[in-house]
C-alpha cells in the first residue's frame, strides 16, 4: 500500500515551512562540493531535486517507492527525472554517482532497512564521492515545543511511521544508526528540528 497516497499532492504545501531552510542549505553544501551527478535516495515529491535543478545543477536522479510522490515530480517548474525502486536493493550498477542525498527517509524504517538503505548509497557512490544526510535530531537535542510538533507531524504519517519514529529516537537518531566506523563525518550541522550530516566516501 502506498502510504503516502492521501497527501501526497499537498506534501510540500504542508512542509515547506519546515523543509525549505534545509534544501537551501543541501543545495549550498551541493554548491560548495559540485559533484558531477547526484541522486536524491527516497526523493520523494522530488523538491530537493527540483530546487537543485533551479540552481544549475544537471545530472540528478530520484528514486522512491511511492508511485503517488513520484507523480508530482513531473508537475511545478522544473521536472525531474525520478524512478520507482527500492532503496534497499537499488538497480544501479557500483559507483555511479559523486552524491547521494538521503532526507527524512531513515526515521520512518526500521533500522535494518535504514542502514540497508546506507549501505546500498555507499554502493553506488564514487569513492571519491559524498553522501549527504539529513533527518530529525533525537528528542533530547531539541526544545520541548519543537519535539511536540515533530512528534504530532509524525502522528499524522501513521501508526507505523511513529513507531519507527519512536524507536529512531531510542537509539538516538543518526548517532545509533550510523556507524562512525564505515562512515568518514565532513561536517556536521544542526538545523533546528534536524541535523544534516555530510560524508566522504
Amino acid at each position: 500500500m502506498d502510504e503516502y497516497r492521501k497527501f501526497a499532492g499537498v506534501y510540500d504545501i504542508l512542509l515547506y515551512p519546515f523543509l525549505h531552510s534545509v534544501r537551501v542549505k543541501t543545495t549550498h553544501i551541493a554548491s560548495q562540493l559540485q559533484p558531477k551527478s547526484i541522486i536524491d535516495i527516497c526523493c520523494g515529491t522530488g523538491k530537493q531535486l527540483k530546487y537543485l535543478k533551479s540552481h544549475g545543477f544537471e545530472n540528478l536522479e530520484g528514486i522512491d517507492l511511492s508511485v503517488s510522490m513520484l507523480n508530482q515530480t513531473q508537475k511545478g517548474e522544473n521536472p525531474v527525472n525520478c524512478r520507482e525502486g527500492d532503496a534497499t536493493a537499488m538497480d544501479i550498477p557500483d559507483n555511479s554517482y559523486d552524491m547521494g542525498i538521503i532526507s527524512y527517509a531513515l526515521h520512518e524504517k526500521p533500522k535494518e532497512t535504514a542502514q540497508q538503505i546506507v549501505r546500498e548509497a555507499t554502493r553506488i557512490i564514487r569513492p571519491s564521492g559524498y553522501l549527504l544526510v539529513v533527518d530529525y535530531a533525537p528528542d533530547n537535542a531539541v526544545n520541548s515545543l519543537a519535539k511536540g510538533m515533530v512528534h504530532a507531524v509524525e502522528r499524522i504519517a501513521g501508526k507505523d511511521h511513529y513507531h519507527y519514529f519512536k524507536k529512531y529516537n531510542q537509539y538516538k537518531g543518526m548517532d545509533g544508526l550510523l556507524p562512525a566506523e564505515k562512515l568518514d563525518q565532513l561536517h556536521g550541522f544542526n538545523l533546528g528540528t534536524s541535523q544534516l550530516r555530510v560524508y566522504k566516501m
